[in-house]
C-alpha cells in the first residue's frame, strides 16, 4: 500500500488528541511552534519547501545506502 508523502508527513505532523499515550506530534516542538507558530497546518511547512529540503536531505543518504560495505 502506498502513501503520499504529504498525507505521511501529516501524521508525523499533528498531534493526535486522542492519543491515549499522550504522544505529541512535530507541530507541538517548541523549534516549530517558536517558527510557525502554535498549531500551525502541515501546508506552511510544504508551502515553506519542505518537499525540496526534504528531497536535498535525504536523497544523497538514500543514494548511497547501496553502497554500504563492511566496516
Amino acid at each position: 500500500m502506498d502513501i503520499e508523502p504529504v498525507e505521511a508527513a501529516a501524521r508525523a505532523w499533528v498531534t493526535d488528541p486522542f492519543n491515549q499515550w499522550g504522544i505529541k506530534g512535530e507541530d507541538d516542538d517548541p523549534a516549530h511552534r517558536r517558527i510557525y507558530g502554535h498549531s500551525a497546518p502541515l501546508t506552511a511547512l510544504v508551502d515553506a519547501g519542505l518537499a525540496s529540503y526534504a528531497w536535498t536531505l535525504w536523497d544523497p543518504l538514500l543514494a548511497g545506502a547501496e553502497r554500504v560495505g563492511q566496516l
